[in-house]
């Protein structure tokens, strides 16, 4: 890198990286606990020095574009900073070289991926027909990018259609719930309608429906706690040893008031209730469950 090879001057001046390519443009506006723990230790190196990145296309980059106007066949030549920028993206990916490989094939293959490369090289503005399929990709155009054969947004592998089934089953392996599986991931993998289709693989799965945790009930509602005695009681009602019995309770002193009752009609209730409410007052508020004896 070099503003570390010039550390002693770069320490005191404002470093300004001029950029050609987008992605690390988007990439460097992550923050650092979004990043992959490679690109953490690649930004965290750049903690220390005052710096700026900015983007310019290539025909303005005067000095490069000139030296271009012939170019070869293949006009791109990594840096060690580029190789090294590569390595550190495809290494934190927690995917096998294996799986790379057959990834990387799979692209060769598959003609929504090879669009997307031709679009990326000669830009989405010069092509006058963009594919359906494409269109899904326009709104992350600034983040795609190319590496030996493998698309990449950002530093997540864009999925090849061909191979999509095969890494929900492997996210799916461990029959996590849908937020953990989508979590996993958006660490290393993307296509557009990803969380759609977790989602839906996971409804369908037998032996997530199988061994799923059933509906949890509600959390009970605290009732405002009143501010003197006897402004909000509750009342229920409750069967004992043969006899009916009707219970009062004060919401603020906790006083319980039991009285025996000869059965649960209204015109046995009612005055029993009366006479609870003659001693102590008529409360402003009268909670109950609701039960047949309550609706009086």
């Amino acid at each position: 890198m070099d503003a570390k090879s010039f550390t002693s001057m770069s320490m005191e001046l404002n470093l300004i990286f001029t950029l050609i390519t987008n992605p690390l443009i988007a990439m460097s506006k992550k923050p650092l606990s979004a990043m992959s723990s490679r690109m953490q230790r690649f930004y965290l190196q750049l903690q220390c020095y005052d710096y700026e990145i900015f983007y310019k296309s290539g025909k303005e980059m005067f000095v490069s574009d000139t030296l271009s106007r012939a170019p070869l066949i293949k006009n791109h030549f990594p840096t060690p900073e580029e190789d090294s920028l590569v390595l550190s993206v495809l290494d934190s990916l927690p995917i096998s070289d294996i799986k790379l490989k057959e990834m990387s094939d799979a692209n060769k293959s598959d003609p929504l991926v090879q669009e997307l490369k031709s679009l990326l090289e000669c830009g989405w503005d010069s092509s006058k027909r963009v594919g359906l399929s494409a269109k899904k990709y326009l709104q992350y155009k600034d983040e795609l990018h190319f590496v030996d054969d493998l698309l990449l947004k950002l530093d997540l592998i864009v999925v090849p259609e061909s191979m999509r089934r095969e890494i929900l089953n492997r996210l799916h392996e461990g029959h996590f719930d849908i937020v953990k599986t989508i979590s996993m991931a958006r660490t290393c993998v993307f296509w557009p309608g990803i969380s759609k289709d977790i989602k839906e693989m996971i409804e369908k799965c037998p032996v997530c429906a199988k061994f799923q945790i059933g509906n949890a009930p509600e959390p009970e509602i605290p009732h405002e706690f009143p501010t003197s005695p006897w402004v909000k009681v509750a009342i229920n009602f409750f069967y004992f040893n043969g006899k009916n019995y009707v219970e009062v309770v004060d919401y603020y002193s906790k006083f319980i008031e039991v009285q025996l009752i000869s059965s649960l009609q209204a015109t046995v209730v009612i005055p029993a209730i009366k006479s609870i409410f003659a001693r102590h007052g008529i409360p402003l508020e009268l909670i109950s469950d609701g039960g047949p004896p309550s609706v009086m």
